[in-house]
């Protein structure tokens, strides 16, 4: 989660009293806007740093990412996807376990990367010569369970880990400095309205 906070301070601007009267009037609508114009910057600079898969090629995590105006003079950017920290950090090598099942299916790939159907399979387990694959990948499957994936089962799997592919931490890095250039642009239109009034 990217936090960040707006603030503004005037200083060595010659202004009447009417013109600060209004300058004060107009800021916080001003620093309003500057707010919203940075949660939308951050979100987009953290969806754009999101890695995408070829198989889920609009990227879950890039959908995963939102931004919220907290109030008018705060915001935050993040996500509510469980696994964001272990992509944007990386992960060490772990044991995955069967959980409320007793085994874990692994789906079985073909040379090419191609999942079979079990429907291409005989009784005994061997697979038939067939020329063609059902289909691709099995979240693109016709039949949402993958029931019908030819699949290994078993009580758990050693994961290698992953590497960090960083996404939150740089836009974290970049939140405070891009909001205080907000808030700048937003203070010097507020002067600008302030010194229509002559």
């Amino acid at each position: 989660m990217a936090g960040f906070s707006v603030s503004a301070k005037i200083s060595g601007e010659k202004l009447t009293k009417e013109q600060l009267k209004a300058c004060q009037r107009h800021l916080p609508f001003e620093l309003g806007k500057a707010t919203v114009e940075t949660v939308r910057m951050l979100e987009k600079f953290a969806k754009f740093k999101a890695p995408v898969r070829k198989q889920f090629p609009r990227g879950r995590t890039r959908q995963a990412i939102h931004g919220k105006v907290l109030s008018p003079l705060e915001g935050a950017v993040g996500t509510d996807q469980e696994e964001a920290m272990a992509i944007d950090q990386g992960s060490r090598p772990h044991k995955i376990r069967a959980r409320n099942v007793n085994k874990l299916a692994i789906p079985i790939q073909d040379a090419k990367g191609r999942f079979t159907s079990r429907s291409n399979r005989t009784r005994s387990g061997r697979g038939k010569k067939t020329t063609a694959v059902q289909y691709k990948d099995a979240p693109n499957a016709p039949n949402k369970r993958h029931v019908d994936v030819a699949a290994v089962y078993v009580s758990e799997v050693n994961h290698p880990g992953s590497r960090p592919r960083p996404f939150l931490t740089p836009t974290a890095a970049i939140a405070d400095k891009v909001a205080k250039r907000n808030a700048n642009k937003a203070v010097a239109r507020a002067i600008a309205k302030a010194r229509r009034i002559t």
